[in-house]
């Protein structure tokens, strides 16, 4: 079993728990949990975390990338759900970088360092 946390001085505290393809969000908001239902407001907060606590060591490409992966997957299956103009611009912008790095590319000596590396620290730039 895998634990995380992720969270900064921007968005709540994210505890991510489970097995890496069944991860459980809980979400710490003063001494409130609550588990995650994720919508395109908390896909783009946790996006933004989870690129920071990336760039910064807290958590590696394999947990980041399955997170993303088993969200991306919840939102794919919920998509008629999301309103016109909701669509979590940030968090696909995160789960893109992460895919990147998923497949060597002839010629490629690391995916990662050469696609998801670059793109996270754009993101965060971005983020200001």
């Amino acid at each position: 079993m895998g634990t995380a946390l992720v969270g900064g001085p921007r968005f709540p505290l994210f505890l991510v728990l489970g097995e890496p393809r069944f991860p459980l969000f809980l979400q710490f908001e003063t001494l409130n949990v609550r588990i995650i239902d994720p919508t395109p407001r908390f896909l783009d907060a946790f996006a933004a975390e989870l690129a920071l606590s990336y760039a910064a060591g807290r958590v590696n490409f394999a947990f980041s990338d399955s997170a993303v992966n088993d969200l991306w997957a919840v939102l794919i299956s919920r998509f008629e759900q999301v309103d016109e103009g909701e669509w979590p611009k940030l968090f696909s912008e995160v789960f893109e970088a992460f895919d990147a790095g998923e497949f060597r590319r002839p010629g490629d000596a690391d995916p990662v360092a050469l696609y998801t590396d670059p793109a996270i620290a754009e993101i965060i730039a971005k983020l200001g």
